[in-house]
């Protein structure tokens, strides 16, 4: 796994290079595939996006940004997704909804969508596409898709809700540094992985 620098690609040059800027993209070799991330802010046509990503028109995850505080979480739940999608395990039908599954604390998958996935009142979210060998991925459709503003995912850090995230992983965060609820979090998924 290494994390590289986004580039443009000819299927992106329409977007506009600051867009590109605020990606990052995390290379896991040994899926032969490439994760894709950013973070929108501002999202201001949440229910369109919702209605093409229930109809199959979005292949990408996209979650809650306020329940994530760290781009770490998003790398480990992605490699356990395409990990599962390699073994021919996967609990859910794609390996988008497989990635929102894995950030997931419980075993209900209905559930996952509901507190994970992004919803139509949500007004910040995280999308996450894969590149695979041949260079595709659903990032450049879902810019095209949603009216918001793309950000660094470095933005995670410190815009979390704290009771949000407390209710979805069921652990205290008083007084802790975002490293020990990462740590945290990190220990109840592996729970469920096991």
């Amino acid at each position: 796994c290494r994390l590289m620098t986004t580039t443009l690609c000819s299927e992106s040059e329409r977007v506009d290079r600051s867009v590109f800027e605020a990606m990052e993209e995390f290379e896991f070799d040994e899926f032969g595939s490439t994760m894709v991330m950013c973070v929108m802010r501002n999202v201001k046509n949440m229910k369109e996006v919702v209605k093409s990503l229930r109809s199959g028109v979005v292949y990408a995850s996209l979650l809650k940004a306020n329940i994530v505080p760290d781009a770490f979480l998003l790398r480990a739940a992605t490699f356990k997704a395409l990990q599962l999608q390699q073994r021919n395990e996967m609990k859910t039908k794609t390996i988008f909804s497989e990635i929102l599954y894995n950030l997931y604390p419980r075993k209900q998958i209905s559930q996952a969508f509901v507190d994970v996935g992004a919803g139509k009142k949500d007004r910040d979210i995280i999308v996450i596409a894969i590149r695979d060998g041949n260079g595709e991925d659903g990032m450049s459709g879902v810019l095209d898709l949603v009216e918001g503003d793309v950000v660094s995912v470095n933005t995670l850090n410190g815009s979390w809700d704290r009771d949000e995230m407390e209710k979805v992983y069921g652990i205290n965060s008083a007084n802790k540094t975002t490293e020990d609820i990462v740590l945290d979090i990190s220990t109840v998924l592996t729970k469920k992985w096991i």
